[in-house]
């Protein structure tokens, strides 16, 4: 189970990865496309916490959590 974890966190550290590049790339140019690659960019970094969580590695960094038992919301300045 642990090591299914451990690959479910790593191919959406990869999904991070990739979808931040998108929005790089696209930021101030497609706003179409941006705008969804950032909608997906949050939705991998929840996947990632989930995951991250259940393998005791603590919180990404990418979210802070609200009231026990919410969801992770993206900490967006």
């Amino acid at each position: 189970m642990k090591a299914m974890l451990a690959v479910l966190v790593e191919a959406e550290r990869c999904a991070i990865r990739t979808y931040t590049e998108i929005c790089n790339m696209t930021f101030g140019k497609d706003h179409r496309t941006y705008d969804m690659a950032l909608a997906i960019l949050h939705e991998e970094v929840e996947h990632e916490a989930w995951f991250s969580e259940y393998l005791n590695e603590g919180p990404s960094g990418h979210f802070r959590r609200g009231a026990p038992g919410t969801r992770p919301m993206c900490a967006v300045s």
